[in-house]
């Protein structure tokens, strides 16, 4: 997993790609993925999309492992309805 660090606004906000994006046959491909971002003293998350050339020239990737981002989402998702189970 990938955590890229958007420099075009002034708040802390990053990406984390989970996947290709729909382009048209002429623009320029993209990815999917999720936007984590401080906003007014909130943490909000949400789903975004970013052109892979900005990706890959213009945003810094801030952190890196091994760590599938399917594997997070996957174990996210069980934590949260056997919680709702169990409550």
């Amino acid at each position: 997993m990938k955590v890229y660090k958007n420099p075009f606004v002034s708040w802390e906000c990053y990406f984390v790609r989970t996947g290709k994006a729909f382009s048209h046959k002429n623009e320029a491909s993209k990815s999917n993925g999720y936007v984590v971002e401080c906003f007014n003293g909130k943490w909000e998350v949400r789903t975004g999309c970013y052109y892979d050339f900005s990706l890959r020239d213009e945003m810094q990737i801030v952190a890196e492992n091994r760590i599938s981002i399917q594997s997070v989402i996957d174990e996210a998702i069980l934590n949260a309805v056997l919680q709702t189970v169990k409550g």
